[in-house]
């Protein structure tokens, strides 16, 4: 049944309802629910229980004039959601997180892709997938404040290919005085192995199950324009920015995410006997692919759990999983120092990157 202003609707899967006040672009409408709060849903998401076409004209009217609103009050509404913003949290950073339906990644066919919001930015993002067959636009979503996303759903079953690529383009912005961003595009490349593989699912911050995240760097540009303009605004001016991105007329709820906890130093043991339980069958390529996947992953988990130092735990060896680990922090993560680990606590086999000062 089509949907049209007036109607009544209830939540396909959620409780509750309200009245369709406007119809919005991308096949979403406004509704206006018991409480009088307008919340943009998606067409598919909603069950018309009461058609508009069955009242009188007049009634008609009358529902018009009762949401009648300022001309741009909608958009205020589908473009600045509403999020949590926390004290300090201004440079905007994103994730791209793969979660299971359940706790053990290998049991669940399908894994959600959702993105993180870690900023007191609102967040503009249009996705897409491409692999060696394909190149496909996926979603794009307006994501809250420190809020997370979901933006597709993958079925593991159906990949039959190495590797994905997952294209993300940004755009923050903001009512308040913090600094403007120029949107950018980031690309993760993704093993498909890892849907599989219960190590790379970890605890984090953001989901109440493990999961991997990967850190969405601009692959164009660095932030040092932003970093500069942060800077240059002073205590008082801060407290202003504090007092104008506040969104929120009523308490949030709490979330972990109310209070981050900043952590100092994590340690990461790559050696292949800590990954896997057996090597037998394993080639040296084949287990240094593996190594290299757990440090990308807890490369990334200690970026999102807020670590400020981490050790990875290499081994000296043949120098090899050193070598690589180096090559990836230069091409990848070039913004990160490193230096080798404290020799006294793990001779040569370690390389301490810092995360943050």
């Amino acid at each position: 049944m089509d949907i049209k202003i007036g109607d009544t609707v209830r939540y396909l899967n959620d409780v509750g309802g309200g009245k369709v006040a406007s119809i919005l672009p991308d096949n979403r409408v406004m509704v206006i629910d018991d409480s009088g709060f307008e919340i943009p849903m998606f067409r598919k998401e909603l069950v018309v229980v009461d058609s508009d076409d069955s009242k009188p004209k007049s009634v008609t009217i009358s529902t018009k004039k009762e949401v009648e609103t300022p001309e741009n009050y909608h958009n205020e509404l589908i473009f600045f959601p509403q999020g949590t913003n926390l004290s300090g949290n201004n440079t905007p950073k994103a994730y791209i997180a793969i979660v299971p339906q359940n706790e053990q990644a290998s049991k669940s066919d399908i894994l959600n892709v959702h993105i993180v919001n870690d900023c007191n930015y609102h967040l503009f993002v249009s996705v897409y997938e491409s692999n060696k067959l394909s190149n496909k636009f996926v979603n794009t979503q307006i994501i809250a404040p420190n809020k997370n996303s979901f933006i597709y759903a993958i079925d593991k079953n159906k990949y039959s290919y190495d590797t994905i690529e997952i294209t993300v383009n940004l755009s923050f912005y903001s009512k308040g005085s913090i600094p403007s961003i120029k949107p950018w595009q980031s690309k993760v490349e993704i093993e498909t192995s890892v849907f599989t593989n219960n190590i790379m699912f970890k605890r984090n911050s953001f989901f109440d199950i493990p999961a991997v995240m990967y850190r969405l760097v601009d692959t164009d540009s660095s932030t040092a324009e932003f970093k500069k303009a942060l800077e240059t605004l002073t205590k008082e001016n801060s407290v202003v920015v504090s007092d104008k991105i506040l969104l929120d007329t009523t308490p949030a709820k709490k979330t972990k995410k109310e209070k981050p906890k900043e952590n100092f130093l994590k340690e990461v043991d790559l050696h292949i006997q800590s990954l896997v339980e057996s090597t037998a069958g394993l080639t040296p390529k084949e287990m240094l692919d593996i190594q290299m996947r757990q440090f990308k992953v807890e490369f990334e988990n200690a970026l999102a759990e807020r670590y400020k130092r981490v050790v990875f735990i290499h081994g000296l060896g043949n120098g090899t999983l050193k070598n690589e680990i180096r090559r990836t922090l230069d091409r990848e993560y070039k913004k990160y120092e490193y230096h080798d680990a404290s020799f006294k606590e793990y001779g040569f086999g370690a390389t301490m990157v810092i995360l943050s000062k």
